[in-house]
C-alpha cells in the first residue's frame, strides 16, 4: 500500500508534466512550423525597358522567409520577407531583351522548392529622333500668349490662350479682333473665338474629346464648345476663393478641373461637384486614368510659399501622398522639393519634382522608384513645366525655357532647345504629347508661340 509520501510525489510529478505540456502547447502556436512542401512563384508585375519589378509570393506561415532569386545563370537577389509575398527590382537588364527567372525558396541551408522558370521581355527603347516647326501667333504691339494644348492626332490639334490681330472690317477700317485658340488641320491654322457671345475670356485650359466637344477654363469658369456656340456653365463666383484651370478627364461625363487655392471641380454629366481636396495650395496639373487621378500643386507667393504637394484620388476621396516645403527639396532626407507636372504611364503615375528628374509612384503596391536630377541631363536645363508621354519608355519634358528633352526608356536626350536657335528669349507654360506628335506653347516677347516636333 503506498505511502501518503509516494501519492505526494506522484501528484508532484503529475503537476510538473502538465505544467510542461502546456508550456509546450503554448511554445507551439508562438513558433510556427511549416511544412516542407511549400510552393514558392514569381511574375512580373512591371516590365520596363530598364528594369523588370518582380513579385516572389509564398504562402504565408508567420515565419520568415528566404529565397534566391536568379535570371538565366545569374543570382540577383538573395532576402527575406514575412507576409506571403515581397517585390524585387531587377536593374541590371537591357531593353528588348527576353529574361528567364526563377525563385528558390530557402530554409536552414535547403532548398524547400523552385518556381517554375518564367520568361520575360524587356521594352524597347523609343525614338528621340523628331524634327521641328515653330509658329508665331498675334500683333507684336500688344500682349499674346498660350497657355495650353491638346493634341488629338497630327493633324488636328487645339491651342488657346489670348492673342490680339489686326484686321480690316466692310468698312475698310483697322479693328483689333481678340482671339483665345488656334486650331491646326494638318495644313493650316485657323484662329477661333471660343467665348460666349460678347463675353471674351482668355484661355487657361483646354480638353477636347471631339471637335464637336471640346472643355475650355478660363481661371474662375467653365466652359463648353459643342461645334457651333461655348457656353458657360460653371464658375467659381467670388475668384479670390479660387478657380480652375488644368482639366482631365475620360469623357464628358467624367472630368476634373484643378486650379487655384486647392480647387478642384468635378463634372459627371449633370452636375458640377466641387471636390474637397484638402489644401490651399494652388494646384498645377492634373491627369489619370480610370483607377486613379493624380494632381501636384505649389505656391510661388503668399504665406504658402515654397509648400507642396502631390494629391491622389482613390476610393471616393483626396489623399495627400507627397508633401514638400523646400523648393529645391534635399533627396537625401526624402524631400522631392517642389512637385510641378505628373503623367499616369503604364500603372505608374510619374512625377517631376526640383530634385528629381522623374519619380514612378506604382500606385497599385504603393512602391516608388526616382532618378535624382542631378543624374541626369535635366540638371543643366531649365526648369520642366511639363510631362508628357506614351508609355514609360517614351516620356517627353517640355522645360520654360523652350526645350524638350525625351526619355527613351534607358537615356535622357536633349531633342530642341528654342533659345539656342531663335534670337528671342520664350517662356513655355504648357505642352502635350501623342503618338508622335509633341507640343509646346508659350511667348516670346508680343507674341504667341506653338513649338510642334514630330517624330
Amino acid at each position: 500500500m503506498p505511502s501518503d509520501n509516494d501519492q505526494k510525489t506522484k501528484t508532484a510529478i503529475f503537476a510538473i508534466f502538465s505544467i510542461l505540456a502546456i508550456f509546450l502547447a503554448v511554445s507551439c502556436k508562438e513558433c510556427p512550423t511549416e511544412p516542407e512542401d511549400v510552393p514558392i512563384s514569381i511574375s512580373a508585375e512591371y516590365t520596363e525597358a530598364s528594369m523588370i519589378w518582380l513579385k516572389v509570393a509564398i504562402p504565408d506561415s508567420g515565419i520568415v522567409k528566404s529565397f534566391k532569386l536568379k535570371r538565366d545563370t545569374t543570382i540577383v537577389a538573395e532576402a527575406a520577407f514575412t507576409g506571403k509575398d515581397t517585390i524585387i527590382a531587377d536593374k541590371s537588364v537591357e531593353p528588348n531583351k527576353t529574361y528567364t527567372y526563377e525563385a528558390q525558396y530557402i530554409r536552414n541551408g535547403k532548398v524547400l522548392d523552385t518556381s517554375d522558370p518564367i520568361k520575360f521581355t524587356t521594352l524597347n527603347t523609343t525614338s528621340s529622333n523628331f524634327s521641328w516647326e515653330v509658329f508665331y501667333f498675334g500683333d507684336p504691339n500688344f500682349s499674346n500668349y498660350f497657355m495650353d494644348v491638346s493634341i488629338i492626332d497630327e493633324n488636328n490639334i487645339w491651342v488657346v490662350g489670348e492673342f490680339k490681330v489686326m484686321e480690316t472690317d466692310s468698312a475698310g477700317n483697322s479693328i483689333r479682333c481678340y482671339y483665345n485658340a488656334v486650331h491646326w488641320d494638318g495644313n493650316e491654322w485657323e484662329l477661333k473665338s471660343l467665348y460666349p457671345l460678347n463675353n471674351f475670356f482668355a484661355a487657361r485650359g483646354i480638353k477636347v474629346f471631339t471637335e464637336n466637344d471640346i472643355w475650355i477654363t478660363s481661371n474662375g469658369t467653365i466652359n463648353h464648345y459643342n461645334g457651333e456656340e461655348v457656353k458657360r456653365l460653371w464658375s467659381i463666383g467670388d475668384y479670390t476663393k479660387g478657380g480652375v484651370a488644368n482639366i482631365w478627364g475620360t469623357s464628358s461625363s467624367d472630368i476634373y478641373f484643378a486650379g487655384y487655392k486647392g480647387t478642384i471641380v468635378y463634372y459627371d454629366g449633370f452636375t458640377f461637384t466641387k471636390m474637397s481636396s484638402g489644401t490651399l495650395i494652388d494646384l498645377v496639373d492634373i491627369d489619370g486614368n480610370e483607377e486613379r487621378v493624380f494632381v501636384t500643386g505649389y505656391n510661388i507667393v503668399g504665406d504658402l510659399y515654397g509648400q507642396s504637394l502631390a494629391l491622389e484620388y482613390s476610393d471616393e476621396q483626396w489623399n495627400t501622398i507627397f508633401t514638400s516645403n523646400k523648393v529645391n527639396g534635399n533627396l537625401e532626407n526624402g524631400d522631392f522639393g517642389r512637385f510641378k507636372s505628373v503623367k499616369v504611364l503604364d500603372n505608374a503615375a510619374v512625377f517631376n519634382t526640383a530634385a528629381a528628374a522623374m519619380i514612378k509612384y506604382y500606385y497599385k503596391d504603393r512602391m516608388i522608384d526616382f532618378t535624382p536630377k542631378k543624374a541626369t541631363i535635366l540638371d543643366a536645363r531649365d526648369a520642366v513645366v511639363k510631362i508628357e508621354g506614351n508609355g514609360i519608355n517614351d516620356i517627353v519634358f517640355i522645360t520654360v525655357g523652350g526645350e524638350v528633352v525625351h526619355f527613351n526608356g534607358k537615356n535622357y536626350q536633349l531633342c530642341y532647345d528654342y533659345e539656342a536657335q531663335n534670337p528671342y528669349s520664350i517662356m513655355i507654360y504648357g505642352g502635350d504629347c501623342k503618338g508622335d506628335v509633341v507640343c509646346a506653347v508659350g511667348d516670346i516677347p508680343g507674341q504667341g508661340v506653338v513649338i510642334i516636333g514630330r517624330r
